[in-house]
């Protein structure tokens, strides 16, 4: 067996694509100082630390907050005129920005919501929980939150490059570890369901299971949001509303 066997199917990482598996194995291989995959599959084999740190290192944590505005002021029109409590899935949340944001558009549009956020891995969702977020020299967390809203201080505590979530706006989310590929949905009755940019790291025979998903946790009419270069088996499922954003409506 080799080592992408072995991770695919021991490890039960058999939904990722074989080149994004192999570019998170080779930056494992390279932090541990380990040349040959022969010897780093001894390892995984025997180390179930090495096992939890490279799973961690498989989990997609690159996310920004309100990522593609345009995808975000899209979903503002289609929310700001029903004043119901929404119900949203934020899948695949990663460190909890997009919920965040989610909760930042309906309190500008004046709509209730709760959110149920969910991630497979623990140490994003412990961050998430924290609400706490720095710039990183790559980031700058101002400059995302001004392309969508004005008052930064309305939703965060700011000091110095660190941006805390107000409590106000951490009680609408609920965060929970979830496989969105193997687990039965959170909840049902959803108006919402976030699922961006997690497709693309997925092997195509297993975005059908991840439509299953979403279409039972969606209500009939409901909206799913995926990522602007990503799809979905749609047929039976989904309507498209704006296929330039990629928003679709439960049939």
């Amino acid at each position: 067996m080799d080592i992408l066997d072995f991770v695919k199917n021991e490890l039960g990482l058999a939904a990722y694509k074989d080149s994004y598996l192999l570019r998170r194995i080779n930056a494992r291989m390279i932090r541990r100082g380990i040349k040959s995959k022969e010897e780093y599959l001894r390892i995984l084999k025997s180390d179930e630390k090495e096992v939890k740190a490279l799973k961690d290192a498989l989990s997609i944590n690159v996310t920004s907050f309100f990522r593609n505005p345009e995808v975000w002021e899209k979903l503002k029109e289609l929310l700001k005129d029903d004043k119901t409590p929404l119900k949203a899935w934020s899948a695949a949340c990663s460190e909890g920005r997009e919920p965040y944001s989610l909760a930042i558009l309906c309190e500008e549009i004046g709509r209730d919501v709760k959110i149920i956020a969910t991630d497979i891995d623990d140490d994003a969702l412990w961050t998430a929980r924290k609400g706490i977020y720095e710039d990183m020299g790559v980031t700058d967390i101002g400059k995302e939150l001004m392309a969508f809203i004005t008052d930064v201080k309305k939703y965060f505590d700011i000091y110095g490059n660190t941006y805390r979530i107000k409590p106000h706006l951490k009680k609408k989310i609920t965060f929970i570890k979830h496989d969105i590929i193997n687990d039965e949905p959170p909840a049902k009755n959803f108006d919402l369901v976030l699922c961006r940019n997690f497709l693309i790291y997925v092997e195509p025979k297993f975005k059908p299971v991840i439509a299953e998903n979403i279409a039972k946790a969606l209500k009939k009419g409901g909206i799913l949001v995926l990522g602007k270069t990503e799809n979905i088996p749609a047929n039976d499922y989904f309507e498209v509303v704006d296929r330039v954003n990629r928003i679709y409506v439960r049939i």
